[in-house]
C-alpha cells in the first residue's frame, strides 16, 4: 500500500505494541517517513527512545542503479545527520542498512558485494565520527543486507570473511572496544537475479538452498523472494510458500542450533582467508581512488557492476554457466503460473485519501512546519548536526506527508545527479 501519512502508519501498525516490536521502515527517502512513524507512534503515547525497528538509511547508498536520489555529499550529511539523531534520541534503532543485496542484483561478485559495503559502511563511519560522535555508538547500528547466491561455498565464505573484515575495520580504523560495534549485523536477502521465468517452480529448489546457506553462514534474520518474483508481484500462495520456506529451515532442519558449523573445513577456512584478502584488494582500489564518496562520483564503482553485469548475461549466452531450465534441460513449454493482478483502485484510494488529509489540517501550521525543515536543512549545510529530523518531525505532527517533507529538503540540499554515471560505461 502507499504510506504517505501517519494515517496510513496506523492502518498498518494499529494495535502493535511499538516498544516491543522492530519495525523495518523500506524506503529510500530516510528521514520522511522516518519522521512520519516517530510521530505516529508519538501520538499514540510511545516514547521515541523505547522504539525499536531499522531504517535503511539508503540516501547515500542509491548508486549502484543508478538512481541518484540526492547529490553525493549532501546525500552523506543527511545520512549522518539521521544517525546523529538516533544515537542521542533512539539508542535502541538500527539506523543504517548498507544495500549489498541491490549492489549484487546489480552485478558485483561476491568479493565486490563485501568490498563496496564495506567502503560505503567506511565513508558513513567516517562522516558520523566527523560529526562528532562516538564510534562504539554509532557503529551498533550499521548493518548490512546481504545477498546469498548460487555458489554455495563462495557466499558462505564471503559471509565468513565480511565478519573478520568489519571487526577489524570497527576495532583499528574506529578504535572500537564494545563486542556490539565490531559485530557484523546482517539481513540476508536471498538472490533474485539468478530466479528465473523458465520453469518458475524450479525456483523454489534455488532460493531453498540460498536460504540453507543464509541460515549456515549465520546470518541474523533473512528473507526469501517468492519463486514466481521474475513474473511479477507475488501471489498470496507464493508469499506463504516462501514462509514456509523460512519455517522449515528454522524448525525442523536443526541447523540453526550450531554456529558457525563449518569452521574447520580446510576447504571454508582457505576460502575465507582468500576471500579476505581479495576484500582487502577491493577496499584499497577504493582508496586509492580518492575514497567513496570520490569513486562513486567518479563512476568508478558502477561501472565494475556494469562489467559484472555483462559477464554475467555472456556466460549464460556462451553456455560457461549453466542455468538449469534456460539455457540447459529447457522443454518445450513452461507450466503456467498464476500471476498476481493489481486492484486499479490501490492508487485511486490512495490519492483521495491524500487529498482528504490534507483538507482536514491546518494549512497555516503545516507550512510553518515545512519552513523549519528548510531551516534546519541550511543549518546542515553549515556543519550544524541534530536539527533536521526533529524539524521533519514536528512536520508530521503538523500534518506535513512524506512528498512535502521531501520536497521542503530539497530546496536546500541537493537532489539528482550532477553526473551522468552512464555515459561514464
Amino acid at each position: 500500500m502507499s504510506c504517505n501519512t501517519d494515517e496510513d502508519l496506523g492502518r498498518m501498525l494499529d494495535g502493535i505494541d511499538l516498544s516491543k516490536k522492530n519495525i523495518v521502515l523500506i524506503n529510500g527517502d530516510t528521514l520522511p517517513i522516518f519522521a512520519i512513524y516517530i510521530a505516529y507512534a508519538e501520538g499514540k503515547g510511545f516514547n521515541r527512545a523505547d522504539l525499536r525497528g531499522n531504517t535503511m538509511n539508503w540516501v547515500f547508498t542509491a548508486w549502484y542503479a543508478p538512481n541518484f536520489m540526492w547529490e553525493t555529499e549532501d546525500a552523506l550529511k543527511l545520512a549522518t545527520d539521521n544517525i546523529y539523531f538516533c544515537v542521542n534520541e533512539i539508542p535502541r534503532w538500527n539506523h543504517t542498512n548498507i544495500q549489498g543485496h541491490a549492489i549484487s542484483e546489480t552485478g558485483a561478485d561476491a568479493i565486490h558485494q563485501m568490498g563496496f559495503c564495506l567502503g560505503t559502511a567506511i565513508a558513513v563511519a567516517d562522516s558520523c565520527k566527523a560529526a562528532g560522535l562516538e564510534p562504539d555508538k554509532y557503529m551498533t547500528g550499521i548493518g548490512f543486507q546481504i545477498a546469498q547466491c548460487n555458489d554455495f561455498f563462495e557466499y558462505i565464505c564471503m559471509f565468513r570473511a565480511w565478519r573478520k573484515l568489519w571487526a577489524t575495520i570497527a576495532h583499528e580504523r574506529y578504535g572500537c572496544t564494545r563486542p556490539a560495534a565490531m559485530h557484523l549485523r546482517t539481513h540476508t536477502n536471498t538472490s533474485c537475479f539468478e530466479l528465473i521465468k523458465q520453469q518458475p517452480l524450479n525456483n523454489i529448489i534455488r532460493s531453498s538452498y540460498h536460504a540453507l546457506g543464509a541460515a549456515l553462514s549465520g546470518t541474523t534474520a533473512m528473507q526469501v523472494p517468492a519463486y514466481d518474483e521474475p513474473i511479477g508481484i507475488p501471489t498470496e500462495e507464493s508469499a506463504i510458500l516462501t514462509l514456509r520456506t523460512q519455517q522449515i529451515l528454522l524448525h525442523e532442519t536443526g541447523v540453526t542450533r550450531v554456529s558457525d558449523p563449518l569452521a574447520g573445513s580446510y576447504y571454508v577456512e582457505w576460502l575465507t582467508q582468500r576471500m579476505v584478502e581479495e576484500g582487502k584488494k577491493v577496499l584499497k582500489e577504493i582508496e586509492e581512488a580518492g575514497g567513496f564518496v570520490k569513486a562513486h562520483k567518479d563512476g568508478m564503482l558502477a561501472r565494475v557492476l556494469r562489467k559484472g553485469c555483462d559477464q554475467w548475461r555472456e556466460d549464460i549466452e556462451s553456455g560457461k554457466k549453466i542455468v538449469v531450465g534456460w539455457n540447459k534441460y529447457a522443454t518445450e513449454e513452461d507450466r503456467k503460473v498464476q500471476a498476481f493482478r493489481p486492484d486499479p483502485e490501490v492508487a485511486r484510494i490512495s490519492v483521495e485519501r491524500v487529498k482528504d488529509y490534507k483538507a482536514r489540517r491546518d494549512q497555516a501550521k503545516t507550512d510553518a512546519a515545512l519552513n523549519g525543515v528548510v531551516a534546519a536543512c541550511e543549518k546542515l549545510q553549515k556543519g550544524e548536526w541534530g536539527h533536521v529530523m526533529p524539524a521533519c518531525i514536528e512536520a508530521a505532527k503538523a500534518k506535513a506527508t512524506a512528498g512535502e517533507i521531501s520536497k521542503a529538503i530539497r530546496k536546500v540540499m541537493r537532489w539528482g545527479p550532477e553526473y551522468n554515471v552512464m555515459l561514464k560505461f
